[in-house]
């Protein structure tokens, strides 16, 4: 293979009450399904390594990069530097988020951590910021554009903090 389970990591799917697990590593495997609860999504994800890490860090500061670029180059607002801000550090909450809820999965019951507080938190917090560049004057609305592009890189930095590049690069 080439690779494609450790960049694409796992899709999980619930149907009909059995979790299968699209990995391109587990497909000829024997454990390639397991049974969850009908209806309920149940993602499967290891910890990931150090280097694993790194390339989710790397990869959010060069897709957030690309698009502050692209409005550093018209003289835009908000530009390089901090597309490149906005995307490493929804990525490093993420992980660490993430590295928090995996490692309470083994401790006792009363200690879960809940990820998907953290991921609103750093969205309410990317609200913040996209709210500050808004700039109402004279009747009109300026910054909407640049609010948006901060949304949407909050966004692709969470999506490469879990790993799903394929999602962040669409």
């Amino acid at each position: 293979m080439l690779g494609f389970d450790s960049v694409l990591n796992r899709i999980c799917l619930t149907v009909g009450g059995t979790l299968t697990r699209l990995s391109l590593a587990s497909l000829s495997s024997n454990n390639a399904s397991k049974t969850a609860p009908p209806g309920e999504l149940d993602i499967m994800m290891e910890t990931p390594s150090a280097l694993e890490m790194l390339l989710r860090a790397v990869f959010a500061v060069l897709g957030a990069g690309a698009l502050g670029w692209e409005r550093e180059r018209y003289g835009k607002p908000a530009g390089l530097r901090t597309q490149m801000m906005v995307g490493l550090g929804a990525a490093v909450f993420t992980m660490v988020s993430l590295r928090l809820y995996l490692d309470s999965l083994h401790g006792p019951a009363a200690a879960h951590f809940d990820l998907l507080r953290t991921i609103a938190g750093i969205i309410g917090g990317i609200g913040f910021l996209g709210a500050g560049t808004i700039i109402q004057a004279r009747g009109s609305v300026k910054g909407i554009t640049t609010a948006s592009t901060i949304w949407v890189v909050g966004a692709f930095g969470i999506a490469c903090g879990l790993g799903y590049y394929f999602l962040a690069g669409v």
